[in-house]
């Protein structure tokens, strides 16, 4: 929703990234096929309109392209059920986070997938 979503970039631009936001998994799927440059991370919200954080996924590591397929996803969402977990990883998903995060499970996640 608009209230995590702002929440979430606000957090990351104030700790200096730059952020793009997709509304649904159809626009971040297409963000990552039509970026100038690839992404660092990918914050990928479960629960989206159109297109779900798990098809969206799978859908990004399916690309042919090896920078654009192997960007680090963190999943968010508010069901943490170990069933929802496992499909999260099933989807290519390399962690998980959930709603509501604070600033510094954020931030421990992204560290964690830094080269």
């Amino acid at each position: 929703n608009q209230i995590n979503c702002y929440a979430a970039k606000t957090l990351l631009e104030q700790d200096g990234h730059k952020v793009t936001v997709a509304t649904d998994g159809e626009e971040a799927i297409n963000a990552v096929i039509k970026s100038d440059t690839t992404f660092d991370v990918i914050l990928m919200d479960i629960h989206m309109p159109k297109v779900d954080g798990i098809e969206a996924s799978t859908r990004i590591r399916a690309l042919d392209d090896k920078n654009r397929n192997s960007i680090p996803i963190i999943a968010l969402t508010a069901n943490i059920l170990q069933d929802e977990k496992q499909k999260c990883f099933n989807a290519g998903m390399n962690s998980f986070i959930t709603k509501p995060f604070s600033p510094e499970k954020l931030n421990t996640e992204l560290a964690a997938i830094k080269p």
